[in-house]
């Protein structure tokens, strides 16, 4: 009985870390930014879309043992909102053989009007976008890129992950892999895509 009660602690004590998460709401008005600078690679996931004229919405949720250190700075220099992560000032990393395989997963919902242009640079986010947005640009490293119901500019660039691009009418777009492309794309446009992988799949098509 004492071993069934020891096991059903452990397993309680495993889901509550494994569950421990919080939410970060941030807002900011448009009139003061033109860009937003997405740059970190804590995050796991970006997710764009458009929406109000009038604000610049991001929802950070965060998961892991040290879900509760993590913070989401900002940064307005100009007309750039510059965006990351990083820790609590009291936060200190244990050193330990542990710490390489601890986990923690940081997404972000970022909504902007569709005049402002984004930018995301990361070793680790996968990008999804989908709406009309002014200017989007990307460089990663592992993650994928996917880009839906989209109308805008667009410069998109990983090494190992796959671009995949669906468009509205009126969209042209260049297509550039050694690994393969699918372009269904003209070469002109009242907006212009250009996507680029190393060693990823490239597909950029037409939304009926």
């Amino acid at each position: 009985m004492q071993n069934l009660i020891f096991h059903i602690f452990v397993v309680f004590l495993i889901t509550s870390q494994i569950c421990a998460q919080k939410t970060i709401q941030k807002q900011w008005i448009v009139s003061a930014v033109d860009t937003v600078l997405i740059a970190s690679d804590q995050i796991y996931n970006v997710r764009i879309t458009s929406g109000s004229k009038e604000t610049i919405n991001l929802t950070t949720s965060v998961e892991g043992e040290v879900y509760e250190t993590v913070v989401v700075k900002e940064l307005i220099s100009g007309k750039t909102l510059q965006i990351g992560t990083g820790h609590s000032p009291y936060f200190s990393p244990k050193n330990d053989k542990l710490a390489a395989h601890k986990v923690l997963s940081v997404e972000m919902v970022l909504t902007v009007p569709p005049n402002v242009a984004v930018v995301v640079h990361s070793k680790n986010t996968s990008v999804i976008a989908e709406g009309t947005i002014a200017y989007l640009e990307t460089v990663l490293e592992k993650g994928h890129c996917t880009l839906q119901d989209f109308k805008g500019d667009a410069r998109l660039f990983t090494v190992f992950g796959d671009i995949s691009v669906a468009v509205h009418p009126g969209v042209g777009g260049r297509a550039i892999s050694k690994e393969g492309v699918t372009n269904e794309l003209k070469l002109e446009g009242d907006y212009f895509i250009e996507a680029e992988s190393i060693n990823g799949l490239v597909s950029l098509v037409r939304q009926e």
